[in-house]
């Protein structure tokens, strides 16, 4: 029987990493133990917070993947100091660029999915900033190529790494269907808030303010503007009300530069998006580029949204649905655990025919 254990940057909240996290452990088994590098215990209900889970102490201070960027020169000797035991077959990570760090055994079987490079997400940054940055991605790079099985869906990783293997993040969208057309007016559009700046939303709310629309999305950091329209800010809520919204809106904008998973599941409703290029989700069918002026004119910019088959939007969200994930990690840990119990095998037989010998 092998002994494996899952690995992680951080369990901090709800989305489509733990979402990832969660269909890995299930694979694996229930009892699976969790090593990562942030822990806020009980903000993650569900099958994640059901097994033991080892931290460092970057737990303590770390409130947000956010906080973990900010404070990733502490990266490595909190990594360092995290232990897998010699006794492990097997650890399977799943990375957003920190948790390949954490120490284990060279002898230990390593399986990285780099999902995707939190680190590398644009924003300003002082010279101090700056330069962890790059101290932080060296050690990214050294501790991918530890890695026996690499998975990515970064360009950088898969140029560098030439045997890793491509694979698509994943979400859940089996909640999020394409309704029928009869029920909805189509008279609001929708936004997402989270990757949106205090004087983004303040254009936003004076230039489009006559028209119909939400910001959805969490907006803890635009405060004030929740504060004074609320009836604007839809915020970060469950599939069962986020799913009726979606469906009936006229198009997304989204901008952000992270995983779209705002953008996949309006695609998964059958709606279009409209963003400035993002790397996971490229332009075509129910992907449209957002007019570069939207907000630089002082009057709403015409947004024009081609004739499409809402169930070719579906079909493009389904590239990234959570059961083909699932389906591809499994035949791949199948194969992975064979590969070990081969090698288990033959190191048994090598050391009965040396007792037999002497």
């Amino acid at each position: 029987m092998l002994k494996v254990v899952v690995s992680c940057d951080a369990v901090i909240e709800r989305d489509y990493y733990i979402e990832c996290l969660e269909t890995v452990l299930g694979v694996i088994g229930d009892n699976v133990e969790l090593y990562t590098l942030v822990h806020r215990q009980g903000q993650v209900l569900g099958p994640v917070e059901q097994r033991k889970i080892h931290s460092t102490f970057l737990s303590r201070f770390v409130k947000s993947w956010e906080d973990l960027v900010d404070k990733s020169h502490l990266v490595h000797g909190a990594a360092r100091g995290l232990f897998i035991p010699c006794s492990v077959d097997l650890v399977v990570n799943i990375s957003r660029g920190f948790s390949q760090e954490i120490k284990m055994c060279d002898d230990t079987y390593l399986f990285t999915y780099f999902v995707e490079d939190i680190n590398a997400i644009k924003k300003k940054s002082s010279f101090k900033e700056f330069f962890f940055k790059a101290f932080t991605r060296t050690k990214q790079r050294k501790y991918l190529k530890r890695a026996n099985t690499l998975w990515s869906n970064e360009e950088v990783v898969l140029k560098e790494f030439p045997s890793a293997t491509q694979v698509t993040p994943a979400i859940a969208l089996k909640d999020y269907k394409i309704l029928p057309e009869g029920m909805f007016k189509r008279d609001y559009f929708l936004i997402n808030c989270e990757p949106l700046t205090n004087s983004d939303v303040y254009k936003i709310i004076d230039i489009y303010g006559d028209k119909k629309f939400k910001f959805i999305g969490k907006h803890d950091h635009l405060g004030q503007y929740a504060t004074k329209y609320p009836e604007l800010f839809f915020g970060d809520r469950c599939s069962g009300e986020l799913a009726p919204l979606l469906a009936g809106t006229k198009y997304l904008i989204d901008t952000t530069d992270k995983f779209p998973h705002f953008s996949l599941k309006a695609l998964s409703c059958g709606r279009p998006v409209l963003t400035n290029g993002n790397k996971f989700l490229p332009f075509g069918v129910g992907v449209h580029e957002l007019p570069a002026d939207y907000l630089a004119l002082r009057y709403p910019v015409q947004v024009g949204i081609p004739d499409e088959d809402p169930k070719k939007r579906h079909g493009v969200s389904a590239n990234y649905e959570m059961v083909k994930f699932k389906h591809i990690f499994l035949k791949e840990f199948n194969k992975i655990s064979e590969v070990i119990e081969a090698k288990k095998a033959s190191q048994q037989a090598q050391s009965n025919d040396g007792r037999c010998e002497a």
